[in-house]
């Protein structure tokens, strides 16, 4: 299932301020009693509910506040243009504004529309006040999930403050920014940080340390950075603007948890989970003694903690959250509220982790109907509502349904996506997994093998997404030279068995050495912790090599996996103190600690190019710099550990050199045996399909010096591997359940 990770976005849009008040918009309206002063019109229950609006959120009941503004809004836009008056105008407006305060956006949308079409006729087209309701309308759009619509109008808004005020004027600078973080939301990321740097330098040069608008802008900038890849240079303005709030605000202010938020996701981007925890942990816990329960801002305090606890794998911590926050949204929230689908996908995302896919599923159904009935077929996150039903259908053995989606997934991919995007060639994945489990297992493999083939040009070697799909194509080939040769399990291999006999070692044996490199680089690049847990997730294919080592129940027995799978086996298995080594290390050369920062840097770069798409050319630069940088490193920890001796990838040479002529060194390793079962003759009842089986089981690895003469290995359950510089036999233990009965 696809995660949604929904943390605190790295965006503030601001409101275009007054001239010469720098103030935001609703502050600086006129007062619904000096509208009332203006004219003669009855607007008298217009105000009464704007109060009641007011009432109603200050005893924090958003459910009859939000019903009280879709009244004022409806009843203001119902009266005909002879009784448009100022005052009506005035009203409007705090209307419009008391809905984006309760989060009734939609009916913002709909009051900030008629406003500036009142204006845009009354108004010469560089007045002041028409740009604010340009910009007014635009931030309501931009938070609806529609920046291409908000776009145009910051645009046209610039232009005439360009035109019409001093360069270095906050109104300017303020547009910048929020033009800036539209246009990042449409992927256009260099045109806007260079926007974004444009309005940090004359806000840095022109307001105080603590101006709002220079954190706001700061902070927008931050997440520009932040989706390049440079999570230092994020980490670097988010924690500028921390200090900043930390000064200025109190404790509770939301701004300041805000920060908080947005600093607590970049440090989990940087790998320091325990940081980002303990960052949102004091935001949640502030917004908790300041907001009332219902508060929306707190719900998604609850979601972003409840997000970090869920990859942290603390599943049921991070149920409670965000049943929470799915419960509070459910009663406060329309039903098409774009938070209450973030919520009730993030809790299907739990449920799904914790065994429960009807219980997703029921969510997930409900966001796919929602987001269909509410957003254009193309949005993103109808995409992504798609794929998390499409994942609880796979998972509940629904195929034909879930074919149905991946295909309409990919339909659209292919008019909105580059050919080599990643999310593209996952829905591929995803259908080709679908239709083999319906039994088409040759389309299945045509998929996989193109998927591989364009990862295998666009990403590096120990890449997540490249190690899955060499794994998913082998188990589909696996299978079909099972179902080749079902019903006898003595039947010759044919050619094009054997053809894919060898090409499945091939995968396999490029899975292994995969596995070790990231492992390599995640011993480089990440804390002890962070290190060890990755190393324990990449040991996991070694279920598959080593079952294929011993032929999967298809094929001959292969030892040359035997050595692929020992060296991923025992590079794994010491990462947390190879790794805290490495800390150590860094702690002591600043120098190391510089080159590590780099490759952190080339690392997600890498990444970003392998997410979004990228030329061939392009993906070889990125991959010669991060592995240079690769080379640096080691180069520098063999110097700083004064012998040497500092050794990233397990050798076994090295390791039989030292071992005398009678020596021996035995790895035990815990693995899922995994083998087609076959009949001993054909079925007259017609060729039934092979069975799989799957065994907890435990192997030996005994690895031998050259000297000497080996001892011969005999029966079907070990194999060996004889080379010029050692030896190594893999013995099969068995079932591990037994044994494990037996020491306990």
């Amino acid at each position: 299932m696809q995660i949604v990770f929904l943390l605190l976005p790295l965006v503030l849009v601001q409101r275009v301020p007054e001239a010469g008040s720098f103030t935001f918009l609703q502050e600086n309206q006129p007062s619904s009693q000096a509208a009332a002063s203006a004219t003669a019109d009855d607007l008298t229950r217009a105000r009464s509910l704007l109060d009641e609006v007011k009432a109603a959120l200050k005893s924090a009941d958003y459910e009859q506040a939000r019903a009280k503004v879709q009244e004022v809004v409806t009843a203001l836009l119902a009266r005909p243009d002879a009784e448009q008056s100022s005052a009506w105008l005035a009203l409007l407006d705090d209307a419009a504004h008391a809905a984006h305060d309760v989060r009734e956006l939609h009916s913002a949308k709909a009051a900030l529309q008629r406003l500036l079409e009142v204006r845009s006729r009354s108004l010469p087209e560089e007045d002041y006040e028409l740009q604010r309701a340009r910009g007014d309308l635009a931030g309501t759009l931009f938070e609806l999930g529609d920046p291409a619509g908000a776009r145009p109008l910051f645009e046209q808004a610039l232009e005439v403050c360009l035109r019409t005020l001093s360069e270095d004027h906050v109104g300017i600078q303020v547009l910048r920014d929020n033009l800036a973080t539209t246009i990042r939301e449409l992927g256009e990321l260099e045109e806007a940080r260079g926007l974004g740097e444009q309005a940090v330098e004359v806000l840095s040069r022109t307001r105080p340390p603590d101006d709002q608008y220079l954190q706001s802008a700061r902070m927008n900038l931050a997440g520009t950075i932040y989706r390049q890849g440079d999570y230092e240079g994020a980490r670097a303005l988010m924690e500028k603007v921390l200090a900043s709030y930390s000064r200025a605000l109190p404790e509770g202010a939301l701004n300041l948890q805000r920060a908080r938020g947005n600093l607590a996701a970049t440090l989990g981007a940087l790998g320091d989970p325990a940081a980002e925890r303990a960052l949102r942990e004091k935001a949640l816990e502030a917004e908790s003694r300041m907001l009332p329960d219902d508060d929306p801002a707190l719900q998604l305090a609850r979601m972003d903690l409840g997000n970090t606890l869920y990859v942290l794998g603390d599943s049921k911590g991070a149920r409670a959250l965000l049943e929470k926050a799915l419960e509070v949204f459910s009663r406060t929230m329309p039903e098409d509220n774009s938070d209450l689908q973030r919520a009730r996908l993030n809790f299907a995302n739990v449920l799904y982790a914790l065994g429960d896919c009807a219980g997703a599923r029921t969510l997930d159904e409900k966001v796919l109907e929602v987001c269909t009935r509410t957003m254009p077929d193309d949005n993103g996150e109808l995409q992504i509502a798609r794929t998390c039903l499409a994942s609880d259908l796979f998972a509940m053995g629904e195929y034909e349904k879930a074919q149905a989606l991946y295909e309409k997934l990919l339909e659209i991919y292919a008019r909105t996506l580059p050919e080599e995007h990643q999310r593209r060639q996952e829905a591929r994945e995803s259908l080709a997994l679908t239709i083999e489990s319906l039994g088409d297992l040759q389309r299945a493999r045509a998929i996989q093998e193109e998927v591989l083939a364009l990862y295998t040009r666009t990403m590096p070697d120990g890449h997540p997404a490249l190690q899955r799909a060499r794994g998913n194509l082998t188990k589909t080939i696996i299978e079909q030279a099972a179902r080749a040769r079902r019903g006898y399990a003595g039947a010759p291999a044919s050619e094009a068995t054997r053809a894919d006999e060898g090409r499945c070692v091939e995968l396999i044996a490029a899975l292994c050495r995969g596995q070790v490199q990231a492992a390599r680089a995640a011993l480089l690049s990440g804390s002890s912790r962070e290190a060890e847990e990755r190393c324990a997730q990449l040991s996991k294919e070694l279920d598959l090599s080593i079952s294929l080592a011993g032929g999967y129940g298809v094929f001959q027995p292969h030892a040359e996996l035997d050595r692929e799978s020992f060296v991923l086996g025992e590079t794994t298995r010491g990462a947390a103190l190879t790794s805290a080594a490495l800390m150590r290390m860094a702690g002591s050369s600043p120098r190391y600690a510089e080159t590590r920062r780099a490759l952190w840097q080339a690392s997600d770069e890498l990444a970003q190019l392998a997410q979004e798409g990228t030329t061939n050319d392009e993906f070889q630069r990125a991959l010669r710099k991060r592995e240079g940088l690769e080379r640096e490193l080691v180069s520098l920890a063999q110097e700083l550990s004064g012998d040497g001796q500092v050794r990233l990838t397990f050798d076994p040479e090295a390791l039989a050199r030292g071992l005398g002529e009678h020596d021996a060194v035995v790895g035990l390793r815990h693995y899922v045996h995994t083998s087609f079962e076959t009949e001993e003759r054909p079925d007259p009842a017609g060729d039934p399909s092979p069975t799989k089986t799957s065994v907890e089981s435990l192997c030996a690895f005994v690895l031998r010096p050259p000297e000497g003469k080996a001892s011969a290995a005999t029966g079907s359950r070990a194999s060996s591997e004889p080379t010029e510089s050692f030896r190594l036999t893999r013995v099969e233990l068995g079932p591990s359940a037994p044994i494990e009965q037996a020491v306990h």
